[in-house]
Formats: structure tokens, C-alpha cells, sequence
């Protein structure tokens, strides 16, 4: 699908309100409608993001084959975990710290009871860095869950995605990423021990209902190819037999994702969103007109309006800003919750000099976004210089250098040109460079 998700598709689910109208009698799985659409979506942008998994992926397993440091010296620890985490995602561990919190689940001998989920597991990001805050009180197998919900956001993030942080969602992610068997078999912890005075019971479950968790991991083993029977051996026989039957009901109510109309436009886009980072923009904008011309002429795309906001991002690298309003436009009637289309017409409306009608889209940008907010503050920065109001377009940009959750396109290119006209030409030229460094073309056009 799409690099970018919503808040509007990506939001929380409901519990209640199960829905029964599509049911047969030999189906026993039951699944909200609202879950069942979000997370099709979802994995239909997670698609967009990482690309179509290869038929008959190989699911990855808690074996010292995936698990060399965890298992093989007996010490399943969150440094060890971690590591064996980064080599399977291709992820670099020298980024990604650790910190082991304490709470009152820590103090011995001491009656407590949570209401709400308790905090297990956390990533701070700063800049290019990670510190991954981890509650004391884990036992191994949720400590591995939660290490795999972390270490799959830090995926996303690695790989510029800009999306909402949902507990379901980093799931759903894992899932994706090829964890399915790992977290249905540590769906649930429960456990008791003693020290023949003071007794402790637990049970703990991951954040994301059993229902969504064996939906989702229906769906991505009907994409790879993979047999729901291979894996009665591996799970837990209540969740193999809900699992079976949440594949069963995927059979007789095919998903749309399955559609092989959709699968090849996502995997276009995902071959056009590796082109446009590359600025190879003639052959990413064939690779989207593509994804239009299967739209017409077999069924709407689900990601559609996602795909005219591409293009006109290509045309706002290309400098053409006014051509690129049009693709905006066509991507907010097809859906007006693309905030990245509203983010982007702001851009290029500002740099056409319509600041007013830009200021509008920000505003609207504001009400959709409440996160990432770099572009935002960017766009605001470039509202107030063409108004004159260095000072406020100053702060603007400090905020938006602040706020930068993944990269803003020409965000230090275009501070450059602020301080350059500012006259302070040295600072300019600093991050100029840092522009260049990005191999933003439009950058080393300018030296």
C-alpha cells in the first residue's frame, strides 16, 4: 500500500460489536468489522512499506537458527535478545540502547493490582538514536514479545515510515515482518510462583485481542503461501484451532488484499517508493501511472488516493509546484484524510506565493496530525518568511529540526536559503552541506 498511513485508517479498534451477518455455522471465528477493514489496511500499507513477502517466506521461530545469542549460551536477556532482533530485521544494533525499569511489581512482598496495562516496554527516539526502557518484572517469554513490538517500530522508523503508534499496529507490524508464530505463542503468560511464605500469581496477555492477532496472521500466511496445518505442532492448541478457523473464514469471504489486482499495485508502489528515493523520478511516476491505469480497468485500488499524492510529490522534487496542486487536489477528493497530500499542497501553495490559501492546508494539516510534526513546523516557517516575519519563521524551524520524527524533504535546503537570506551566509552554507550530504539533487544544484 502506502510509506504513509493516517490517523483516519490507522485508528483504535473496538471491542464491541461483533458482527455475525457474514457467519456460517462450520465458521466459529468472529472478528469486528471495523478490526477486520483496518487491519487490511494496514497490511495493505505495511505492503507498501517493506514490500510483498516472498511466497513461501520462511516464519521466523524462537531456535538458536534466528536466536543464536539468546539461546545459546541459556541467558535470555534483553541485550541478547536485542541483538539476534537487529540481525534478523537488518537493523543496527549500535543504535539501540537499553535501560531495565523498576516499578512496585518489583517490591517484594508487597500487594499491588493494576488497573489498566501495566508499563512494560517503551522506545525513546532521539535523532538517529534508540533507548528501549524495559520493565524489571518480565518473565522471558514477554520480554521477548515486547522486545519484538520495539525492535519492529524501530524498523518502521528506520525505514522512513510515518505512521500513528498503536499497540495493535506495531503487532500487526510484527506479524508482517514474519513473528506471527512467536507472539500467538505468547499470546498469554500466566503463571504462579512462591517462596513458601508469600505467593505471586500473573496473567498477562499482548495488548492486541487474540481475534485481530489470528486474522492478521490468517491473512499474511495466505500472501506467503504457507498452510495453516504446518503449524499445529508450533502454537498452542486453543489459538491453532482459533488460527484454523480464522483461515477458514478468510476462504469463504476472500479479503480484498488477497486480490491480485492488489497485490501488484502494491508491489508497484513499492518499486516506485524505492525509485522515488533514489530521485529516479521519470521511471517512478511510469511505475504509479501503472497503478492508475490497473485502477481504471480492473477495480478502484484501495491506496489510490495515496498514489496521485506521489505524483505530485515527484512534481514539487521537479520544481514543478503549480503542476502538482492538481494530484494533490484528486488525492484529498478521493480521500481527505491523506495528510500528507494536505502537507504537501501547503508546501507547494506556499512556494507558488499563494501563502493564504497555503496557510488553510496547514491548519487543516494541524486538526489531522498531532505526532509528526516536523513537516508542519516547516511549512509554517516557510508561511511566515513569505510574510516577513523572520523571527516567527525562525522559531518555526528550530521546531521543526526539534519535531522531526523522519526525514522532512529539503527541510535544511530550505533553511539554508532562509539564512541566506538573512545574511548569514557561513551558517547557511553549513546546512547547505547537510543538504547535500542527504543527495537531495535540488541541493547540489546550488553549489
Amino acid at each position: 500500500m502506502v510509506s504513509e498511513v493516517s490517523e483516519e485508517k490507522l485508528k483504535t479498534f473496538r471491542i464491541m460489536g461483533l458482527f455475525g451477518f457474514k457467519k456460517k455455522k462450520n465458521v466459529e471465528f468472529q472478528i469486528n468489522e471495523d478490526d477486520r477493514i483496518w487491519i487490511e489496511e494496514t497490511i495493505n500499507w505495511l505492503i507498501g512499506g517493506f514490500g510483498l513477502p516472498n511466497k513461501n517466506s520462511e516464519l521466523i521461530t524462537f531456535t538458536e537458527k534466528y536466536f543464536p545469542n539468546a539461546l545459546s549460551n541459556n541467558e535470555i536477556n534483553a541485550e541478547n535478545i536485542i541483538k539476534d532482533l537487529s540481525d534478523i530485521l537488518e537493523l543496527d544494533a549500535s543504535k539501540i540502547s537499553f535501560e531495565i525499569q523498576t516499578d512496585i511489581r518489583d517490591t517484594k512482598n508487597v500487594p499491588y493490582e493494576f488497573e489498566e496495562f501495566p508499563l512494560d516496554s517503551y522506545t525513546e527516539k532521539t535523532g538517529n538514536e534508540y533507548k528501549i526502557h524495559i520493565a524489571n518484572s518480565l518473565t522471558s517469554s514477554r520480554l521477548l514479545s515486547r522486545l519484538i513490538r520495539e525492535l519492529s517500530y524501530i524498523k518502521l522508523c528506520e525505514n522512513e515510515l510515518r505512521f500513528h503508534i498503536e499497540d495493535n499496529f506495531l503487532y500487526i507490524t510484527a506479524v508482517y515482518l514474519g513473528f506471527g508464530t512467536i507472539l500467538s505463542q505468547n499470546l498469554f503468560d500466566i503463571g504462579y510462583s512462591t517462596d513458601g511464605f508469600w505467593e505471586t500469581n500473573w496473567s498477562n496477555s499482548l495488548e492486541i485481542p487474540q481475534e485481530m492477532l489470528a486474522y492478521s496472521f490468517a491473512l499474511y500466511l495466505k500472501i506467503i503461501g504457507c498452510k495453516t496445518q504446518s503449524l499445529q505442532k508450533e502454537l498452542p492448541s486453543d489459538f491453532f484451532k482459533f488460527l484454523n478457523s480464522a483461515s477458514e473464514y478468510v476462504d469463504l469471504y476472500p479479503s480484498d488484499l488477497l486480490c491480485e489486482t492488489e497485490l501488484k499495485a502494491n508491489d508497484l508502489y513499492f518499486q516506485a517508493q524505492k525509485l522515488i528515493k533514489n530521485h529516479e523520478y521519470e521511471s517512478a511516476t511510469s511505475k504509479l501511472n501503472e497503478i492508475i491505469y490497473l485502477s481504471e480497468n480492473e477495480r478502484e485500488v484501495s491506496f489510490i488516493s495515496y498514489v496521485f499524492e506521489r505524483l505530485g510529490y515527484i512534481k514539487i522534487r521537479e520544481g514543478n509546484f503549480a503542476k502538482s496542486i492538481s494530484d494533490f487536489q484528486k488525492a484529498l477528493e478521493i480521500d481527505s484524510g491523506n495528510f500528507i497530500a494536505t502537507d504537501n499542497i501547503a508546501y507547494a501553495l506556499i512556494k507558488m506565493g499563494e501563502i493564504k490559501e497555503g496557510k488553510k492546508y496547514i491548519d487543516k494539516s494541524i486538526s489531522l496530525m498531532d505526532k509528526d510534526m516536523g513537516t508542519i513546523y516547516r511549512n509554517l516557517a516557510l508561511y511566515f518568511w513569505a510574510k516577513g516575519n523572520f523571527e516567527e519563521a525562525e522559531e518555526n524551524f528550530a521546531l521543526s529540526f526539534e519535531s522531526v520524527f523522519v526525514p522532512v524533504f529539503l527541510l535544511e535546503l530550505d533553511y539554508s536559503k532562509f539564512l541566506s537570506a538573512k545574511g548569514e551566509k557561513e551558517k547557511s552554507n553549513e546546512y547547505l552541506q547537510l543538504s547535500i550530504a542527504k543527495k537531495e539533487p535540488e541541493a547540489m544544484k546550488n553549489t
